[in-house]
């Protein structure tokens, strides 16, 4: 007999009973729970680097063992075999990489308000006034290498407020001390959609936001020449005159006349980025960079001719109408045409891998190494004007770099250290130890407070009656439960497709991830499926066409176990959406029906190895079923492999201590355990109906009286008879954990869709062999106290516990639909923080068809299986390898895309005429 779970008390509980033994805890032990800031990091003056490898982004390129000397917050000196300083701090980088500080050219972090949309003019408002030195995505962004932003104001307004320009001196004592002093100040403009969208407030199209623009030049025009009018008066004049009035919003725009200060704007599609370039012309003064310049590649000789920047971003797209001829190879094409490209965030998460997003520059487009680095390095430097400063590692700049475990365009890569003007503001060894610290006086709180709660005298004091958990008859007895069953076997539909005959390829690196790699290796495809997996001396069928591998990559295909991906095509246009149907029980909802084969986010996706993608409705408590689909076809038929897959639920939201029914609540979670006990009731007693149901119909084919037929009930019973699992979204460890008990209760096949909170309940997810697909790796933690890593953990986490998962990659911009081919980088950088690179690789293949129940036909290359494979230049989870060639069911797919043909299109775009635009 097994063990039910038993409730376990919540942090927040636990913390609680810290607060009423504060005095105690204060006296034993000083609180650890502290991070490096600006006022207490190492600043030892005088900093020795040796043995690093230097990536310096400036004329001297890459520097193999070499030392770099820091004094008072500069670059003293760089070379080889320098003296140590008396004095000095010491670094031994032996095997570790050194770049300068990252830069973000666009963030939103450590501001209070971004965005004043009262008014369609506000240069008048500065995001300076608003920033916060402790924001906590500071710390984190540290720990991405980033040491510089140009923190900047919303989009709202076709001309917003004044930008700031910071250091990330987390922790400084005012918001104002993060500010870069002495640099030319920017201004934040904006175009398009995000301006005209206010139906209440001018203007409310492009070309009424081109005339707001203009207005506003024009009359800062005026008031300049009313004050230049007014200073040429004597004295005496000036004294029988009434001054013109100040106003410092048309100051701030006679600033960017004089080229005082410089635009940055918004903008998304070609004609708007033409029309600012035209605008300016106009009033005599250049833009500084457009930001985002989505459709920047369309008119990249007009905007290098203006000789403005472009800050991008790397790869977002299609999540708007404004997006949607965004393309990878943008940043590329307009480098190519001698314009200044950064890549930027635009978010406080992605900021915190610079480096990666660097790192698509040579996937699309194929920049070498060091020049896609200056996209987050040298080039925001220029961008910002501060070239002089930061951006590259040459003497008299300042001291801001960062040491890095390996290749900082990897994703196996993470940062070891960050230093600002020779500060040390992360330590990766610190920031471990201060984990176990923390840890440790969690772990003495705990104890403390349970002593507490065991005395009778103090029991007033310990929580109970203030919010502390009751005790149910589930914590204290032992239950019989279900184990989760085991994955049902569904049947993988072969290819409607023509047979593509029998192809050997010869001569690449075999990954077959269910076995050892194969060098020099030849696999043979025949009738869809593989026939032959071996070494160099395989026979080969005489009747096979010859594939020449020539020393690549032979991968399985990916699997995307979560995902959209043919319900939806431009994220902001409900016209071209079918996710999400009315009401809370769908169960009958098919999602392959409605799969547009000609949605573009198919071939992009495919093109980056991903031949199969499980596509998912949203919606209502049951949301409906799931489908397996091949990424090839010409119908949706065609593309379905497995349906269904799954039926959806949206499992209901508890918080911790309020999830059973019976059970106490605490604080605020009692109103959302109510609710969440009253759908799951609702979810019971629909199942409770199937089975009545089922029964009816079963008389009836037994010859009973005819009962009528619910296409709601009957898509249920596969469920309730084993044949398809239950799939259950949740959010919140509370209720992962409520989720597995519920499953262990009623005795279907479960598996859990995570949004992040999984990891936190491994234990209880083995014990229970509950399988769990992690949405996303590339996140930001949940929690203000999680570590800056746990997202990127996740993974590791319900590894080491024996839980088994795949990686969906679902997060990001886009991730279920439009971006869900980043899904590798996802499973990589869950290899760069722990997960051992074998299992990254099977969370994208073996992993999802073993959860799917589809692993004889999926997963791996072996014999029998789908010949379902990608042929690459590298390691398939790294960004800058290519995908080369692709198979699904044993047909060569296209790996064309609207991204590639518009990349072919604009690349060789004739360099307009000078005069004639």
């Amino acid at each position: 007999m097994r063990k039910s779970m038993k409730t376990v008390h919540g942090v927040v509980w636990m913390f609680t009973a810290m607060l009423l033994v504060a005095p105690l805890a204060v006296a034993q032990q000083q609180s650890p729970v502290t991070k490096v800031t600006w006022n207490t990091a190492d600043n030892p003056g005088v900093i020795l680097v040796q043995n690093v490898r230097i990536w310096t982004q400036g004329p001297n390129g890459i520097l193999e063992n070499a030392d770099m000397l820091v004094r008072d917050g500069d670059i003293s000196e760089i070379g080889s075999g320098l003296s140590v300083p008396s004095g000095a701090m010491v670094i031994d980088a032996t095997g570790m990489q050194m770049t300068p500080g990252l830069i973000d050219a666009h963030s939103h972090s450590a501001a209070e308000s971004i965005n004043e949309g009262s008014n369609s003019v506000t240069a008048e408002v500065n995001i300076g006034d608003v920033l916060n030195a402790d924001s906590l995505a500071l710390y984190r962004q540290l720990a991405g290498g980033l040491t510089t932003a140009q923190i900047l104001h919303g989009s709202a307004n076709s001309i917003g407020g004044q930008s700031a320009i910071i250091k990330l001196r987390y922790g400084a004592d005012e918001g104002s001390d993060m500010l870069v002093k002495d640099v030319i100040p920017t201004i934040k403009f904006a175009l398009g959609e995000n301006v005209k969208r206010n139906q209440n407030r001018y203007p409310n199209t492009r070309q009424g936001v081109e005339q707001t623009i203009r207005s506003a030049f024009i009359a800062a025009q005026d008031y300049q020449f009313e004050w230049e009018e007014y200073d040429a008066l004597t004295e005496e004049e000036q004294e029988r005159r009434v001054p013109p009035r100040t106003d410092i919003q048309l100051q701030t725009l006679v600033e960017i006349l004089n080229g005082e200060r410089k635009v940055h704007s918004h903008s998304y599609r070609q004609d708007e980025i033409l029309m600012l370039i035209r605008l300016a012309d106009e009033f005599g003064f250049r833009i500084g960079a457009f930001q985002h310049v989505l459709e920047g590649y369309k008119v990249a000789h007009e905007i290098a001719a203006h000789g403005a920047g472009a800050s991008t971003f790397s790869d977002w797209w299609a999540y708007k109408i404004e997006a949607y001829d965004a393309i990878p190879y943008n940043g590329a094409i307009m480098h190519d045409a001698g314009v200044v490209v950064s890549f930027n965030s635009d978010n406080g998460d992605l900021s915190r891998r610079m480096n990666l997003e660097a790192a698509k520059a040579v996937k699309y487009g194929g920049l070498a190494e060091e020049e896609a680095l200056k996209f987050v390095t040298v080039n925001p430097a220029i961008q910002l004007n501060l070239q002089d400063r930061i951006g590259s590692l040459e003497v008299g700049k300042d001291a801001d770099f960062v040491l890095w475990n390996g290749n900082p365009l990897s994703v196996y890569s993470r940062v070891l250290m960050t230093f600002v003007e020779g500060r040390k503001m992360f330590d990766l060894d610190f920031d471990q130890q201060m984990r176990t610290n923390i840890e440790t006086e969690r772990q003495r709180l705990i104890t403390l407070a349970q002593a507490n709660e065991s005395n009778p005298t103090d029991r007033g004091r310990s929580g109970r009656g203030r919010g502390g958990p009751a005790a149910t008859s589930k914590e204290t007895t032992d239950d019989e439960f279900t184990p989760n069953p085991a994955a049902p076997e569904f049947t993988y539909r072969p290819s409607m497709l023509p047979d593509p005959g029998t192809v050997a390829i010869v001569g690449a690196t075999v990954h077959t991830v269910s076995g050892e790699d194969i060098e020099n290796g030849i696999v043979v495809m025949e009738g869809g499926k593989i026939t032959v997996v071996g070494g160099p001396n395989t026979a080969i069928p005489s009747e096979a066409s010859r594939f020449d591998a020539d020393g690549r990559h032979l991968y399985p295909g990916m699997i995307a176990s979560d995902s959209s991906l043919g319900l939806s095509e431009i994220g902001s246009v409900d016209e071209g959406n079918d996710l999400n149907e009315m009401g809370d029980f769908n169960a009958n909802i098919r999602a392959e029906v409605a799969v547009n084969g000609e949605a573009t986010a198919i071939p992009v996706t495919r093109a980056n190895g991903i031949t199969h993608a499980v596509t998912v409705m949203g919606g209502g408590l049951i949301r409906g079923t799931s489908a397996l689909l091949r990424l090839d076809g010409w119908t949706w038929e065609q593309m379905t492999a497995v349906a269904p897959t799954a039926l959806h639920i949206s499992f209901p939201s508890f918080r911790a201590g309020g999830g059973r029914r019976g059970g106490g609540g605490r604080g605020g979670g009692s109103n959302i355990a109510d609710r969440g006990n009253e759908q799951l009731g609702r979810i019971e007693a629909q199942l409770e109906e199937v089975k009545a149901y089922t029964r009816a119909k079963e008389a009836e084919a037994a010859g009973g009286p005819r009962y009528p037929r619910d296409p709601r009930l009957e898509a249920m019973i596969p469920v309730i008879k084993g044949e398809v699992p239950m799939f259950l979204h949740v959010t919140g460890v509370a209720t992962v954990r409520r989720a597995v008990e519920w499953g262990a209760e009623q005795g279907y096949r479960i598996v859990l869709v995570d949004s992040g909170d999984a990891w936190r309940a491994a234990d209880l997810l083995a014990e229970h062999n509950v399988p769990v697909i992690i949405g996303s790796i590339l996140a930001n933690p949940m929690r203000d106290d999680e570590p800056y890593d746990s997202a990127y953990a996740r993974a590791v986490k319900l590894h080491e516990a024996g839980v088994q998962f795949a990686i969906a990659g679902t997060g990001g911009n886009g991730g279920g639909g439009p971006n869900l081919r980043s899904m590798p980088y996802h499973a990589g950088v869950a290899a760069g923080f722990g997960l051992p690179k074998e299992e990254a690789l099977k969370s994208v293949t073996l992993y999802p068809a073993q959860i799917l129940g589809v692993d004889d036909a999926l997963g791996s290359i072996e014999v029998g299986k789908s010949a379902s494979l990608v042929l690459t230049d590298g390691d398939i989870l790294e960004i800058r390898t290519h995908v080369l060639n692709e198979w699904i069911d044993g047909r060569p797919v296209d790996l064309s895309t609207k991204h590639t043909n518009l990349w072919e299109k604009y690349r060789d775009r004739p360099r307009p005429v000078i005069g004639r635009q």
